[in-house]
């Protein structure tokens, strides 16, 4: 909602942008890929190719060669210089999966801090992370808890929708009161 809420705000803007990813623990993305899904997304609004970005792709077909993170974040500071503020969003930090590329969520956060003030960056994240106040020291943080009525609510809808019919009132409502009480509030 964050994000479809930042790009219709910003959908006429000429001097900002938001870019984003989603993060599930089943996907496995390097920091690269998420740099160049970024760049990819700050391309996407224009009417042209930069000269810099035409030269950087053909280089690196004829090369037959993947983009460095450093590549990638010089490509990002370039494309974004003429924005007053981009808006960064990264959601489910904490199911971010990179360890066997050797990359890693701090990895990632440290690249986003290096292009500059003109970033503006959100996380959603469980509550057991914590590595956005080390490198972000004045962060703010907002801990968001989904109610017990919420959740019952989710799962009941989930249910219906998934199950067509259990056929057994009484093993939904277990279902149901198992799963919110399990969930501690995610």
């Amino acid at each position: 909602m964050v994000i479809n809420y930042l790009q219709r705000t910003l959908l006429y803007a000429d001097d900002a942008a938001v870019v984003f990813a989603y993060f599930d623990y089943q996907q496995s993305m390097s920091v690269s890929d998420i740099l160049a899904s970024f760049l990819k997304q700050l391309i996407i609004r224009k009417t042209a190719l930069s000269p810099e970005i035409s030269h950087f792709y053909q280089s690196h077909v004829r090369q037959h060669s993947r983009p460095t993170i450093r590549e990638l974040s010089a490509l990002l500071r370039s494309e974004t210089q003429e924005l007053s503020t981009v808006f960064v969003v990264l959601d489910a930090l904490d199911e971010f999966t990179d360890s066997y590329r050797g990359g890693s969520a701090e990895r990632l956060l440290i690249e986003v801090e290096k292009l500059g003030p003109s970033f503006k960056l959100l996380v959603t994240s469980r509550p057991h992370v914590q590595i956005v106040p080390q490198i972000f020291p004045d962060s703010k943080r907002l801990d968001i808890r989904a109610s017990y009525e919420d959740i019952e609510r989710y799962v009941l809808g989930r249910i219906d929708k998934e199950t067509r019919h259990i056929g057994d009132p009484r093993l939904t409502k277990l279902l149901e009161k198992t799963i919110a009480e399990q969930s501690q509030g995610m």
